[in-house]
């Protein structure tokens, strides 16, 4: 043990929350801060939390009984029992970052005389994108709350004097030198919850006790449901405690410092406003006619015990707190490693696996992501966070957003973060290189978020597409080692179909080739995207690390897989998804389905995906959009063609099923997820022998190659295959047997968690 260590006791109060106590136990084994006990202190609890900590975690917690439903006596207890210099609190349904603890401590050895440290507290909802719940905030001694969130303006002005605020924690995620609060007595057992955190922090202000908010030392906190927090409404809240405490905090802090008259005020003020809000919620209807008369029945009770105990009664503060004569247990590393806890948590019975390998904490860059956004890049940064997290990594997305949320789906972290102009990049903006210099404040906004999540869960590696350059500004401040992951982007779309380059694609381009080039891993997604960026980039694979790592998708249920019937009026449906542009191949299939009409009058085919012909210039030679353009070129065939335009996953997943033939003739793609979406429908395919989808579609076994641009093949390849529903039938059947060996998510995230392996070992080469 170090000789300036700062020995920190976890303190957890819980009751009657067994899976998530599970949860943040075995979340604690990431912590890179090794000096560090955990003390466990449990209420009344009426579930199996005892039991599971002496099944699971026994010899490794320090376990206390608290008889009482009191936050604060719990608190006191944990106090008491804690043989570490700081006590650090965390909610029993939060999750800590990797380095939360280490932070803490850095903060403490760094200033002795620093009596509490505070840290950022996110909020996660299970359906939603969460938000940053508390990243610094005060209270005035008449329970005014001034909590300071992400791009807030300043806290609004008060009446109340500057003398008479105190910096405050959240009671999530707060930390304190035990000694500090030994001298204050420890926590007023009259909040038995809610403002315990606030109380303290008044307190130890007026003793003069300086605190400290980090802006890390990050704590995830999902709120879960329980004796204060009850099921079926966001508003099915313990009002009682939350008015009550309110009115005795005033009662009790205001007449020190603005008089007794004033703080009864307040507190008369409070209970108005209180019931005010319960009303506003009734008639919006977020609180049921039973939980408003509940909620109100709880008011009447709160208010007139509130101002009995704030009047009249006497804090319940122990004075002094008797610490155990216990010695300090160090929480111990298990011998194997043990995959990253999801703060979303555990299930009650769920078996934690010991892995075979440390797991990586991983950032995945694209500026898409779904829901907000599914084409394929984002599609691909899904399916393989979701690998690696189903692998045991931890990780951690950053997407583009409208403002700074955090959510977890699908095992990942997702953090959005919103742009800002960087001054750096003005001048691109007169030269008239808009999208480079969107792209590069863009790219500005990832870095500084990666750097927080260096700072906050030591992620060690960064992987980006080469498209939209996510990872460039990242990759030149060398704060992380960057795998580029190669997709088809600006310089190889501009050579591969020979546009004609404007200056701003030429600097794109060159940007691109730069990326490559400060790389510490290039992962190509096929053997063809491989030799296209030697070709187009020249890129030597011998440079850096280098992997081609095939994609997948997570495989459908085998039990919704539902083969097509066959019908005997040759009725049939043909399905292209992607978007509406000439290097999909959609002119060619535009002009393929009269031909294939003519030959199978019954077959509809159901066009798919975003229309681009602004972006490409189509509309500009046309003066119309790729369905107007169908329509007025192929006015008969027209009839037997939806357009649906972009459509949800949920919409997409039943059109893959509802077809009998996919069809998707790009020019060029670097892979081609489509492809795998509907062979995991068990459905024959049809592309060009051009890029990726060579090495997807096994050619006359799960589906049809044809030469790109060659619309003649590609209507015969189509009618070759509508004539033959049996040969459909086992052409679907090959297609989802292929993807089950070879195209799943988790073979995937094995490949690409590889990589990352050897450029973090510094190993060079292709593999």
């Amino acid at each position: 043990m170090a000789k300036n260590t700062v020995l920190i006791s976890v303190v957890v109060n819980t009751c009657d929350r067994c899976p998530q106590l599970r949860t943040l136990l075995y979340a604690l084994h990431h912590q890179s801060y090794p000096d560090f006990e955990v003390v466990v202190v449990l209420g009344p609890t009426r579930d199996d939390s005892e039991a599971m900590i002496a099944e699971e975690h026994a010899g490794r917690v320090r376990l206390v009984r608290c008889r009482e439903f009191n936050l604060s006596v719990s608190r006191n207890l944990g106090l008491a029992h804690a043989a570490g210099e700081v006590a650090a609190f965390i909610d029993d349904d939060a999750v800590p970052s990797q380095r939360w603890l280490e932070q803490l401590a850095a903060a403490y050895a760094a200033e002795p005389d620093l009596a509490g440290v505070g840290g950022r507290t996110y909020l996660i909802h299970p359906h939603r994108m969460g938000e940053v719940q508390f990243l610094s905030g005060r209270v005035s001694v008449l329970a005014e709350q001034e909590d300071v969130r992400w791009d807030d303006a300043a806290p609004p002005a008060s009446a109340t004097a500057g003398s008479c605020w105190f910096p405050r924690f959240h009671g999530t995620n707060m930390s304190y030198r035990v000694r500090a609060l030994l001298a204050i007595g420890g926590f007023d057992e009259r909040f038995e919850y809610l403002f315990d955190d606030a109380d303290v922090a008044v307190r130890l202000g007026r003793a003069g006790y300086r605190l400290e908010q980090l802006r890390q030392g990050v704590v995830y906190h999902v709120p879960a449901t329980g004796r204060h927090r009850g099921e079926g409404s966001i508003y099915n809240l313990n009002w009682y405690s939350w008015l009550r405490s309110t009115v005795y905090f005033a009662l009790k802090n205001g007449p020190p410092g603005v008089g007794r008259r004033r703080s009864l005020a307040k507190a008369i003020d409070h209970v108005s406003h209180f019931y005010s809000v319960v009303g506003d919620l009734a008639r919006e209807g977020k609180l049921s006619p039973r939980l408003y008369r509940e909620a109100r029945a709880m008011l009447r009770r709160a208010w007139t015990e509130g101002f009995a105990v704030g009047l009249f009664g006497r804090r319940r503060i122990p004075g002094t707190v008797e610490r155990g004569s216990q010695s300090f247990l160090p929480f111990p590393r298990r011998n194997a490693p043990l995959p990253a806890i999801a703060p979303t948590g555990l299930g009650r019975r769920e078996i934690v696996k010991s892995l075979d390998a440390q797991p990586l904490c991983i950032g995945l860059l694209s500026a898409g992501y779904p829901p907000r956004s599914t084409e394929g890049v984002a599609r691909s940064t899904h399916t393989l966070a979701r690998g690696l997290a189903e692998l045991g990594h931890e990780v951690h997305v950053v997407t583009a957003g409208d403002e700074h949320r955090v959510a977890f789906r699908d095992g990942a972290y997702v953090h959005q973060v919103r742009p800002r102009p960087i001054p750096h990049y003005a001048a691109l903006a007169g030269a008239g290189c808009h999208d480079l210099r969107a792209w590069l404040d863009y790219s500005h906004a990832v870095y500084e978020e990666v750097e927080a999540l260096r700072r906050n869960h030591g992620v060690q590696i960064v992987d980006s597409a080469l498209w939209n350059l996510d990872g460039l500004v990242t990759a030149v401040s060398g704060i992380a080692p960057v795998a580029v992951r190669v997709v088809t982007a600006m310089k190889q779309i501009s050579e591969t179909f020979h546009i004609r380059q404007s200056t701003e694609h030429r600097l794109l381009g060159e940007l691109e080739g730069r990326f490559l080039e400060m790389a510490a891993a290039v992962i190509s997604n096929s053997e063809a995207s491989a030799r296209t960026i030697a070709e187009v980039y020249g890129f030597d694979p011998a440079s850096t690390v280098h992997g081609v790592v095939l994609y997948g998708i997570v495989p459908a249920p085998g039990s919704e897989v539902r083969e097509p019937a066959w019908r005997a009026d040759g009725e049939a449906s043909v399905l292209f998804v992607g978007r509406l542009e000439s290097r999909k191949g959609v002119l060619d299939l535009f002009a393929a389905i009269p031909e294939v009409l003519k030959e199978h009058p019954r077959a509809r085919f159901v066009i798919v995906g975003s229309d681009n012909s602004a972006q490409d210039g189509f509309h500009a030679r046309h003066g119309m959009d790729y369905p107007t353009y169908f329509r007025q070129r192929h006015p008969r065939a027209a009839r037997r063609v939806d357009f649906l335009g972009f459509v949800d996953d949920a919409e997409l997943d039943h059109l893959y099923r509802a077809c009998d033939l996919f069809v998707a003739p790009s020019h060029y793609e670097s892979f081609g997820l489509i492809y795998l979406e509907a062979m995991n429908q068990a459905r024959p395919t049809i592309g060009c022998a051009a890029g990726g989808p060579q090495e997807v579609i096994a050619d006359g076994e799960t589906g049809l190659l044809v030469p790109p641009g060659d619309t003649a093949s590609l209507a015969q390849a189509i009618c070759e295959l509508l004539a033959d529903p049996r040969r459909r039938r086992d052409m679907g059947r090959a297609g989802r047997e292929r993807l089950l060996r070879r195209f799943t998510h988790t073979r995937m995230a094995a490949g690409f968690a590889e990589v990352y392996r050897r450029a973090l070992a510094g190993g060079g080469g292709s593999a």
